[in-house]
């Protein structure tokens, strides 16, 4: 069940699965520093917010829920959202996270437990209206 599974975005901020309403992967066109570079896309996922968040904006928001390598980016998203999957066919509490080896997004993994929190392998980025590309 979808509203008692937790997604842990690699910023370190937990969102409930079922706030999620779309995922894509988007170039990563920093500047400069750490996720700069053409190698590089950042996975986001569009949030429904509720009606009380959203009086004065459009109600659902992109965040970036990790930075990963161009050629890992849809293989990432596909394990998220296979990972998701699994959650409705489940029920009880579950947990979605990221598993973060030597500073670089790895892959997605789930379990009953939620392990500590490794260091933020992106900073996060405030939300974004829909409609509205977003940029590092």
């Amino acid at each position: 069940m979808l509203n008692a599974t937790w997604i842990r975005l690699a910023s370190g901020q937990l969102v409930r699965a079922d706030r999620i309403v779309g995922v894509r992967p988007e170039r990563a066109e920093a500047p400069e520093g750490r996720w700069a570079g053409p190698s590089n896309v950042r996975i986001m996922v569009c949030l429904d917010v509720p009606e009380a968040d959203a009086e004065e904006d459009t109600g659902a928001w992109w965040q970036e829920a990790a930075v990963c390598a161009q050629d890992r980016g849809d293989l990432l998203v596909v394990n998220l959202l296979n990972l998701m999957a699994d959650a409705t066919a489940g029920s009880g509490l579950r947990f979605i996270y990221p598993v973060v080896r030597a500073g670089q997004f790895e892959r997605w993994a789930s379990g009953s437990v939620l392990p500590p929190a490794e260091e933020p392998a992106v900073t996060g980025l405030p939300r974004i209206p829909r409609g509205v590309a977003a940029r590092a």
